[in-house]
């Protein structure tokens, strides 16, 4: 009734990436958006190694949501506490939203046992990742946090962020990229996405607002 279970998912992953090779594409950049499809069909990723193509998945440490309530994987932690206990608070003593009004933002400071058994995880699967692409960390989106205890100044957030980048680049023999380019994290990045595009969705009202003629659903 069905397709042997290892032809499963081929058309959509294997024969592709034979496609690209054969059609003589020699280097290429895979990151998925999400690092479980990854596990879907272990290979694929295996043969993008096989060709020497860089395979990795999408991965942030922006945004924590409240535990039960959580809206997308990466803002999913182990450690619950760090929703009330590790985000940044402003000098009003307010809690900075994390992205598009969701959530919190992370400490990055307070963030790297985090980091480190994320990946752990992810990598103990056996899946064989050559490079990973931390969201926002290249942005120049740092804080001074003045949570009474865990004051962290901007430049402690960037050495973080630094931090974690050469985790991934010295323990984990990582390719690593990030999003924008900013100075104080380029020399320690191999790529960079979206230094240069037209705004997103969340970026301008009338991509949201339904009575707009340039609304997006």
């Amino acid at each position: 009734m069905v397709d042997p279970v290892e032809d499963w998912a081929d058309s959509v992953t294997v024969d592709i990436i034979e496609d690209m090779k054969n059609s003589g594409i020699s280097n290429l950049l895979i990151n998925f958006d999400d690092w479980r499809t990854g596990f879907a069909k272990s290979e694929f990723v295996e043969n993008a190694n096989e060709y020497g193509y860089l395979i990795g998945t999408y991965d942030s440490y922006h945004s924590i949501h409240k535990s039960g309530e959580e809206q997308w994987l990466t803002a999913t932690f182990e450690d619950t506490t760090l929703f009330d206990e590790a985000t940044v608070t402003n000098k009003k003593g307010e809690k900075i939203e994390g992205f598009n009004g969701v959530g919190r933002k992370l400490n990055p400071k307070l963030a790297m046992p985090s980091v480190r058994s994320r990946v752990e995880e992810i990598l103990d699967t056996g899946i064989e990742f050559n490079t990973w692409f931390l969201d926002t960390d290249g942005t120049g989106e740092v804080f001074d946090d003045y949570s009474e205890n865990h004051i962290t100044t901007e430049e402690e957030d960037i050495n973080a962020r630094i931090e974690r980048v050469k985790y991934l680049n010295n323990e984990k023999d990582m390719i690593v990229g990030t999003e924008g380019g900013n100075d104080f994290i380029n020399k320690y990045v191999a790529y960079a996405h979206g230094i240069d595009m037209g705004p997103f969705k969340w970026m301008d009202k009338d991509l949201k607002d339904k009575n707009s003629e340039y609304y997006l659903g």
